[in-house]
């Protein structure tokens, strides 16, 4: 489309006053120059000191600066915006350093002193667009404004719909009284539908938006036009009552820095929105840092279905939780046989054993539960007590893997089970040490486990030995040798018992 043509169509009248304006501008003879835009009211910002060209380092720029730029191509102009995101191309030559108050008229009225600038490369060079309405700032949830077109019925500021149709546009032309004027908005579908949280830990995590077909970054920290904007408690609430939760006081908001990133911004709420649609927001503007949020139910989850995953036989598996239209997990930390025995319980079968899930690869799942705590005689996990891992309450062990056989516990002493044929009712038990090297478990009809053998215990070899990094005479760390191997003890489950031992 070429812009140009279709503003020439449009010829807007208010009260009798021709809303477009035609700027006259002469850009000859400047010691500044916009590169590789759509018109010389934006480009990459190029300027020449001393008869050399250089470009301009995004350290430490800012508006001030910016406005001092757009200043020196035209004493109407202001800046509208600026980027650094190499939107206009890579520049040659030096790359100068600048820092202004902002009224000043050209670069040559701020200090000399701070234009040579070593550590910039010319991947950070600055982009601009100046903009003569009086009014420089330009706010619109279409998106963000691209490109400006200098035609005979004034300066034209177009951009293209944040909602991943790039043929669709919106633009807009300043008034001779300094305000705005929609000229074209061909945006449908830019209504903010859903919000999802992406984290390790259900109900919490980096909170992304979808606007049309596209997922964009909720902005949880921003400065936009000088103005800044970060997610209050308040918007965290109207974000968490969008899936239908409330935002989780004793957290805070955590902020993990994007590079140049576009979303979206919430300038302002009243507070009693049910969706962040209904706020005033930008679109397109780039996010410093991402939001991080906490939503919370209950103090406890509604768990539907059960199932065991991932595992060789129906009997053993993975422990997996349905809460909503969620799936998680339940960690190790603190699981014992009496939560086991409800685990198997509500799937029909009776526990045999429970392991951590060394090799987990819990794609899409969240780690739900930690620190389950059943009697063995409640026949659901919902009549369980237990606590809500989180970012703030993190899971130390991995998810949890059971056995589930109508056989019941399989007392295993010295190895552990390492798989489980429901076809022969045959558990296959991996010994610590290597003689022998596995033994076989069957579940007979009579409901009891039967075997031929069994693991040999360990045997430490001579005395322990203590010491370790930073170690001293009494104190280090303990290595024990086993088949002439030499090797460390694990503190989980490590108790003042067991370390009276060590030194008795």
């Amino acid at each position: 489309m070429d812009k140009g043509l279709v503003i020439l169509s449009y010829v807007f009248f208010t009260t009798g006053v021709v809303t477009a304006s035609y700027q006259g501008y002469n850009f000859t003879d400047k010691d500044i120059r916009l590169i590789g835009g759509y018109s010389a009211l934006e480009g990459r910002v190029e300027i020449r000191i001393h008869g050399v060209w250089g470009t301009m380092c995004s350290y430490g720029f800012d508006m001030n600066d910016a406005n001092v730029l757009c200043r020196m191509l035209h004493m109407d102009l202001r800046s509208l915006d600026y980027y650094i995101d190499g939107r206009y191309g890579v520049g040659r030559g030096p790359i100068f350093y600048l820092h202004c108050s902002g009224s000043e008229q050209s670069i040559n009225n701020c200090p000399r002193s701070q234009y040579n600038s070593s550590g910039c490369t010319h991947s950070n060079d600055i982009g601009l667009m100046c903009v003569g309405c009086q009014n420089a700032t330009l706010e619109t949830s279409h998106g963000l404004l691209e490109h400006v077109n200098i035609t005979n019925f004034g300066d034209v500021y177009s951009g293209s719909c944040i909602h991943g149709l790039s043929s669709q546009e919106f633009m807009f032309t300043c008034t001779p009284l300094g305000g705005w004027i929609e000229l074209i908005n061909q945006c449908t579908n830019t209504v903010v539908r859903n919000i999802r949280l992406t984290g390790d830990y259900y109900m919490e995590g980096f909170v992304e938006v979808s606007v049309g077909d596209t997922w964009l970054p909720l902005c949880g920290y921003t400065t936009i036009n000088r103005n800044i904007y970060y997610i209050d408690v308040s918007k965290a609430n109207i974000v968490c009552s969008m899936i239908g939760k409330r935002y989780k006081a004793s957290s805070y908001l955590t902020l993990e820095k994007l590079l140049v990133k576009p979303g979206v911004t919430i300038t302002s709420c009243i507070g009693n929105e049910t969706s962040i649609s209904f706020c005033k927001h930008l679109k397109g503007h780039a996010c410093h840092y991402q939001a991080w949020i906490a939503c919370q139910d209950n103090s406890k989850y509604n768990i539907k279905t059960i199932e065991l995953e991932n595992g060789p036989s129906p009997y053993e598996g993975r422990i997996a939780i349905n809460v909503d239209n969620a799936t998680g997990t339940v960690c190790f930390d603190g699981f014992d046989y009496e939560d086991a025995k409800v685990v198997c319980k509500m799937l029909g079968f009776s526990a045999s054993w429970y392991y951590v899930d060394a090799y987990e690869v819990a794609e899409e799942r969240y780690a739900m539960i930690k620190n389950l705590a059943c009697s063995g005689n409640e026949n659901h996990l919902n009549n369980c007590s237990y606590s809500v891992p989180s970012f703030f309450n993190k899971c130390h062990s991995k998810s949890t893997r059971i056995l589930c056989v109508e056989c019941g516990r399989l007392n295993v002493s010295n190895g552990y089970v390492q798989s489980y044929d429901y076809k022969t009712n045959t558990a296959t038990v991996r010994c610590h040490t290597d003689i022998p090297r596995t033994v076989q478990y069957i579940c007979n009809r009579t409901g009891s486990w039967t075997s031929t053998s069994s693991c040999r215990p360990i045997q430490i070899q001579g005395p322990y030995d203590s010491f370790g990094i930073n170690s001293t005479l009494l104190g280090g760390t303990v290595e024990l040798k086993i088949n002439n191997v030499w090797g460390t003890i694990c503190d989980t489950g490590l108790g003042r018992a067991e370390r009276q031992v060590y030194v008795e």
